[in-house]
């Protein structure tokens, strides 16, 4: 009894309330602004390591008033993905639905049937798995990921909002 006292004297004060926030709101939605950026960068050792990887940089932002017509909530809610090939010239981005996972978690589609995977925390950043091959259409199509590919996992972390903006730069 005296445990479930202290408890509900926590939320009563607010002293869980950081706790009780999900990963929407963690990942996203909180962030000062309401913009988010994560990304990673791959060095050539890192590429030389991993000869079957295609990708060398990879983004995912969120920005609030994007995601509105979405209805910018932790069931649904739109960001976006961009990415830079080997042997490419410029980003290829795409649009994502994702939703927060009561689990923990959160579980993204690319648009136009581009694909699937899930984020989960990874230190101070998410780690992005896909759970299909990812396509994105552009000048052209490509397509990464998959049984075969070093391209399945990737560890993006919080990076500033002018390295998101890089990948749709031409659209603006």
């Amino acid at each position: 009894m005296r445990s479930v006292l202290i408890i509900s004297a926590a939320l009563s004060f607010g002293l869980a309330a950081p706790g009780l926030a999900g990963d929407y709101e963690n990942w996203f939605a909180g962030k000062p602004g309401g913009v988010a950026c994560y990304a990673r960068l791959y060095d050539e050792a890192h590429m030389a390591a991993h000869p079957r990887q295609k990708v060398v940089e990879i983004e995912l932002d969120y920005d609030a008033k994007n995601a509105e017509s979405e209805g910018n909530r932790p069931s649904r809610f739109a960001a976006g993905l961009g990415v830079r090939l080997k042997g490419k010239k410029g980003w290829y981005t795409n649009s994502m639905l994702c939703n927060e996972r009561a689990m923990g978690g959160v579980a993204c589609s690319l648009e136009s049937d581009g694909g699937q995977f899930d984020l989960q925390p990874s230190g101070d950043g998410l780690e992005m798995r896909l759970t299909s091959e990812l396509s994105i259409e552009g000048d052209d199509f490509i397509a990464f990921g998959g049984k075969t590919s070093d391209d399945n996992v990737f560890i993006l972390k919080p990076a500033p909002q002018s390295v998101c903006d890089a990948s749709t730069a031409e659209f603006r």
